[in-house]
């Protein structure tokens, strides 16, 4: 029997080439013959490979996590690559299910381009509570000290309610009421040249949206204290910096799920994972006042280059109002609620001092008082500190970023400035406003109803992040929300795969998908392994696995129930076949880097076996740590990623080269 290991060395070309005939005295010597064309094909495809190369894009490692995180119950420990809140990235590396305050370890194996990871506890539930760590890091627990756990603002030096005044001179229409306004007037005129002004600066997307009443109102800059100071018609303190512990855990979260690094030429378009958060759709991305604690609101990152521009508004009103109403009673309902200025957004900025607009921080805190329900009048005082229990309370980012200039409506046709709210059924209007607003929904994936802001839960805090612009990453300000009923959303996380993609043939075309089989480590015991793919005509088996379906006895070809000449699943266009499922059982030893563990193919056809690539080898058989999407059939794994081939070259570059696919040489399913 002939195995399938090749040496990519000097020494082996010669060899090869010394039993060659020479002068018709030597035998020929078929094998090193086709040795040395296997060599040039290899060198023709990849130049020169590293000599130290292992094909290993995976790295073992454990850790020790005590599940002792305040959840009502603890189901099961896991580690997973990334933040687990609303992140199709996310993928679980192994689990175990545990007792409250038991300590376990869990091996695991990561992709390599992975530094820090993500240790976690489950309830019966689902509800997740995360902490960050350190590849190498030998432990974890979850008990947060006490600079961490941050009480709520105590009442007992906030400024007298009976200065917390609204005056008539500080409210303002919204940019919503104003455009309005001008549609209605323009749609109700025989004026031409107005109707035309109107159509042209696009401000007919507001004829008869009913934002005419709309007011946003400010409290006078009075009733300052020693801790709380009202600057900037905002009523503020000053606060301690961010502690290292909460910072870790924000950065987990959001610098991975909210990235806003430039790819492409273009930033990441983080709505599409928004849309799985339950309360895009459940609750319009409003919060539950629980009737306690005064609603505080502190900004913890200020992405934005347009920060300067931006000031935060919010309103609240009470669900039984709204009890019975259509969506457009509701929408209607809504927009006519007053609005109050919350943050003056270039004021912490500038306060916060940061070196890069992606930096997190803490500095200020922001008091949202109760003015009452119904229409304020001027001089009106705030009633309380706190928002009646069962409340909801939204939130509306205003930029003025265009001209300030009234004459000739200039203010309102500057496509930069407006109002954009959580409620994405209030943002039908500015989401079409052709610029920077409408460019969100042209350029990326913004829809008429989408929210501008919207609501998370991690580990018992409660977080806004917003877009204020176009390129919807979402992470231009976030803030943490204090005051608000606790958000527990259960999250379903998918187990890590890793797929195996093997060549049957020694002079191979590496389009890598002749047997393809995708594995996931489902618990500490088991894995289950799926066969995707067969690109071959030779007769295969697959060892290693010894199943019920998938076997050593059972070709390949016959699993999928077709002819031994047949592709499977490699080619566009092609019928696609349901892959073959099964679990099996492993010891808790088990391990993707373990060699000897995973299986490899028999190729009958050729009487030879395909193993893993091991150091010094061609890449004839390799796992990649991911759901991986292999080449189509035909086309060379170079061509369809192409950084492989730098990879290929030093073991030490383009180590993430599988999440470069090109997609028109990728097997889609």
């Amino acid at each position: 029997m002939k195995k399938i290991y090749f040496q990519i060395t000097a020494g082996a070309l010669i060899i090869a080439a010394c039993s060659l005939p020479s002068n018709g005295d030597d035998v020929y010597d078929k094998d090193a013959a086709e040795q040395v064309e296997v060599e040039k094909n290899i060198s023709s495809i990849f130049g020169t490979i590293d000599p130290n190369h292992d094909w290993i894009s995976t790295t073992r490692s454990s850790i020790s996590i005590t599940a002792n995180a305040p959840l009502d119950d603890i189901a099961k420990v896991q580690v997973l690559t990334e933040s687990p809140f609303f992140n199709e990235s996310a993928t679980v590396l192994n689990e175990t299910t545990v007792k409250d305050g038991q300590t376990v370890t869990l091996q695991f194996d990561a992709p390599s381009h992975y530094t820090r990871l993500i240790a976690a506890c489950v309830s019966s539930k689902g509800i997740y509570y995360i902490k960050g760590f350190n590849v190498g890091q030998q432990s974890v627990s979850f008990e947060e000290s006490a600079k961490a756990r941050r009480a709520a603002p105590s009442t007992e030096d906030m400024p007298a309610l009976s200065s917390l005044k609204l005056e008539l001179k500080n409210a303002t229409q919204s940019y919503n009421a104003m455009r309005t306004i001008l549609a209605n007037e323009a749609a109700a005129s025989d004026n031409t040249t107005l109707k035309e002004w109107v159509k042209a600066n696009h401000i007919d997307l507001w004829t008869g949206r009913g934002w005419e009443n709309e007011m946003l109102w400010s409290v006078s800059n009075e009733g300052s204290t020693s801790t709380w100071r009202v600057i900037n018609n905002s009523i503020v303190r000053d606060i301690d910096p961010i502690g290292d512990e909460e910072k870790a855990l924000i950065e987990d979260v959001f610098k991975t799920y909210l990235n806003s690094q430039y790819v492409n030429g273009k930033r990441p378009d983080n709505l599409k994972n928004i849309r799985n958060n339950p309360l895009f759709e459940m609750e319009k991305n409003y919060l539950v006042c629980d009737g306690v604690r005064p609603i505080t609101i502190t900004p913890v990152q200020m992405n934005s280059s347009e920060t300067s521009s931006n000031q935060l508004y919010y309103y609240y009103y009470n669900p039984a109002d709204i009890a019975g109403m259509t969506k457009d009673e509701e929408v209607l309902y809504m927009k006519n609620l007053p609005k109050y200025k919350a943050i003056h957004c270039k004021y912490t900025k500038d306060a916060a001092g940061v070196s890069k607009n992606s930096d997190f921080f803490k500095v200020h805190e922001y008091l949202l008082p109760y003015y009452g329900d119904g229409t304020p009048t001027d001089g009106q005082v705030a009633q309380s500190y706190v928002l009646p229990k069962g409340y909801r309370v939204g939130f509306m980012i205003r930029k003025l970023r265009g001209s300030q200039d009234t004459k000739d409506n200039k203010i309102i046709k500057a496509s930069d400035n407006g109002c954009a709210y959580g409620d994405g059924r209030l943002n039908v209007e500015i989401n079409n406003f052709p610029g920077h607003y409408g460019s969100a929904k042209t350029t990326y994936s913004m829809q008429d109803e989408d929210p501008r802001a919207v609501v998370f839960g991690v580990n018992g805090r409660t977080y806004l992040t917003y877009e204020d612009g176009s390129d919807c990453n979402y992470c231009d300000m976030i803030v943490e929300v204090q005051g608000c009923e606790r958000i527990d959303q259960a999250q379903e996380v998918e187990s890590n795969v890793y797929t195996l993609c093997y060549e049957d043939r020694k002079m191979a075309d590496y389009d890598m998908n002749d047997v393809v089989i995708k594995a996931k480590r489902i618990d500490q015991t088991h894995v289950s392994y799926s066969v995707e793919a067969c690109g071959a005509w030779d007769e295969l088996y697959i060892r290693g696995i010894n199943g019920n379906k998938i076997n050593a006895s059972t070709e390949v070809h016959a699993m999928f129930g077709v002819a031994a000449n047949q592709f499977v699943n490699t080619e566009a266009g092609a019928e696609r076949l349901n892959p073959i499922e099964e679990i099996v059982e492993v010891p808790a030893s088990f391990s993707f880097l373990d060699y000897d563990a995973l299986p490899y193919i028999y190729d009958k056809t050729t009487n030879s076996e395909i193993r893993l690539s091991r150091k010094g080898e061609d890449p004839h058989a390799v796992m990649i740590p991911g759901n991986f999407m292999y080449p189509l059939e035909k086309t060379c794994i170079k061509d369809a990623y192409l950084p492989f081939k730098n990879w290929a070259q030093d073991r030490n570059n383009s180590i993430n080269w599988y999440l470069e696919p090109q997609e028109n040489k990728i097997y889609i399913p």
